[in-house]
């Protein structure tokens, strides 16, 4: 036979239920306001949702939301999930822009086989551990197969241009381009940069010497079309920075 509570320890167990209810109720009540904030800041941290239409060639239609600030849309770019195939044309010589985090592009020399397998060419970032004094850059060859959107980076490729004139030929590219750089370069990215060498200078002095061995024939000098390829990759970015949705541009000069 259990014992009757008295007044004061009914009276006291009661408060008690009402604490804890308060208290839980707080917890889930807070517990849901923060899981609602993070899922709106959720919903506002994400670029709006878009569909891309096979037949455009990779070109997104305009998002619905406002346009997303420069910077946002340029790191939204940079890192998409999904990074398209290309289809490049055999045994073609193109100019690859890929974007970068600071004004300017990268630019590479992609040579295309029979089969469309690229090859990349390139005067670029030593990647790994490296003596002080050994090059900050150096020439560097690399098969991309297949070639995508964006580089193994996750850096997105602005445009893929072909460059009139080029044939196949049996020419040691590797050895010729090997040698345009006979000093390697130097430990500091300024000191190169002071010497004119560059990604940019470097291709372009490929390019020339492509020229000279027959590999390129143009009425005019490949050197002038520098610019115009500079207009190719300033335009594309002109269209992602105002929010555009754009797959990389295949063109030609």
């Amino acid at each position: 036979m259990s014992r009757a509570q008295s007044p004061i320890a009914r009276l006291a167990a009661l408060a008690m239920s009402f604490a804890w209810g308060v208290i839980g109720g707080s917890v889930g009540l807070n517990g849901l306001i923060k899981g609602n904030q993070a899922k709106s800041h959720l919903r506002h941290a994400l670029p709006p949702t878009v569909s891309v239409d096979i037949n455009t060639n990779g070109t997104f239609p305009s998002p619905s939301s406002p346009p997303l600030p420069m910077h946002r849309t340029h790191l939204f770019i940079s890192i998409r999930m999904m990074s398209m195939a290309l289809t490049l044309e055999p045994q073609v010589l193109y100019i690859c822009l890929t974007q970068l985090l600071v004004p300017g592009f990268h630019w590479g020399l992609y040579f295309t086989d029979e089969r469309r397998v690229a090859t990349r060419h390139e005067w670029a970032e030593v990647k790994g551990a490296r003596d002080r004094t050994s090059p900050v850059e150096a020439y560097g060859v690399t098969i991309i197969d297949p070639v995508t959107e964006s580089d193994q980076e996750n850096r997105f490729n602005l445009a893929f241009i072909k460059v009139r004139g080029y044939t196949q030929n049996a020419l040691d590219v590797r050895a010729m381009f090997a040698g345009l750089e006979a000093s390697g370069g130097s430990n500091s990215w300024r000191e190169n940069r002071k010497n004119g060498l560059s990604c940019r200078t470097w291709l372009m002095r490929a390019l020339a010497l492509l020229q000279r061995e027959g590999a390129i024939v143009r009425e005019k000098s490949v050197e002038e079309i520098e610019k115009m390829i500079k207009k190719i990759g300033t335009e594309v970015e002109r269209r992602l920075g105002e929010g555009e949705y754009v797959g990389t541009l295949i063109t030609e000069v």
